[in-house]
């Protein structure tokens, strides 16, 4: 089953012969729905293309994102019809400032790319300079949980503080990055298109940090630091799979689809805890990833733009 969005004129919704009395056809809405799909129609009779283009792109840049959308194109005159009267201009000058929108998400997208990229050249670097750089980075920059019972003196001042968020830029070796790495880029992508760059640092950063808190919460007695950023990657799957997750409940869709995965997300993870340090030589911070996964689902609810 896909979410799917329709935009355009009568034909999405289904036309009747107005003599006859029979149907002309069913509509697009119809054919997708008894295909299985979960449809939100936002075609109107008699609309325009200017129009429902931009329905369509209000909903794919501040969401609910569906999978797909069909835009059912109808006579470009109603265009000029029933253009708002405050826009004075052609039918060419809005195709292009829509391309020029359009550019500018892809621009944008390549913000991921700098902090994606920021991720993989410490990663190289530590891997370069040897265990020593790497081990007083750790030290610097690694989530160590506080003990509020016996003092603690930083290695610098406010490390206490900036360490909630450094170690997930540090990883523990070149695979770990890879793989946070590959998502952060998938998932990021997504974001930054919906939401622009500003709240994909927003999430990054707080997703960071609820991981960070996670892990003192539950982990406060464990000798072991933090590194990576699965944290905040958890925390875009969270939001991302938030927003759908509010998408089906406005619709009264089915939430199964969400409490499989959450199932499935556990399993997974007593899978990897069952699997060290037989298999996977280093402990899996479930901690982080449900404290990043956990606070992503809140700010879906929170962030609308």
């Amino acid at each position: 089953m896909k979410r799917i969005s329709i935009h355009g004129c009568s034909w999405t919704q289904g036309e009747w012969h107005q003599d006859g009395g029979y149907q002309l056809h069913g509509g697009v809405e119809t054919y997708l729905t008894q295909a299985g799909h979960a449809v939100r129609n936002m075609g109107r009779a008699g609309d325009s293309n200017h129009r429902q283009i931009a329905k369509m792109r209000d909903l794919w840049q501040h969401g609910p994102r569906p999978d797909f959308s069909v835009v059912v194109l109808t006579d470009v005159c109603r265009d000029l019809e029933h253009r708002p009267a405050e826009e004075d201009e052609t039918l060419e000058q809005y195709i292009q400032r829509q391309t020029q929108w359009y550019q500018t998400q892809i621009d944008q997208c390549e913000r991921v790319l700098v902090v994606g990229g920021l991720l993989v050249i410490i990663e190289v670097m530590l891997q370069i300079l040897g265990l020593e750089w790497r081990s007083a980075a750790f030290l610097l920059f690694a989530f160590f949980p506080i003990e509020f019972s016996t003092p603690y003196k930083e290695l610098f001042f406010g490390q206490n503080f900036i360490m909630f968020f450094s170690y997930s830029f540090l990883h523990g070796n070149f695979f770990h990055m890879v793989i946070n790495v590959a998502i952060f880029f998938a998932l990021g992508k997504q974001i930054e298109e919906q939401l622009g760059s500003i709240n994909l640092a927003l999430i990054f950063i707080s997703t960071a940090i609820a991981g960070a808190v996670a892990y003192q919460l539950f982990a406060s007695g464990n000798a072991v630091p933090m590194v990576g950023a699965s944290g905040s990657v958890f925390g875009f799957f969270g939001f991302l799979k938030g927003k759908e997750l509010l998408y089906c409940v406005s619709n009264r869709l089915s939430i199964l689809p969400f409490v499989n995965l959450v199932f499935g997300l556990v399993i997974l993870h007593i899978i990897l805890i069952l699997l060290y340090p037989a298999i996977i030589p280093f402990q899996i911070g479930w901690h982080g990833h449900f404290g990043g996964f956990v606070f992503g689902l809140v700010l879906a609810g929170v962030i609308k733009r």
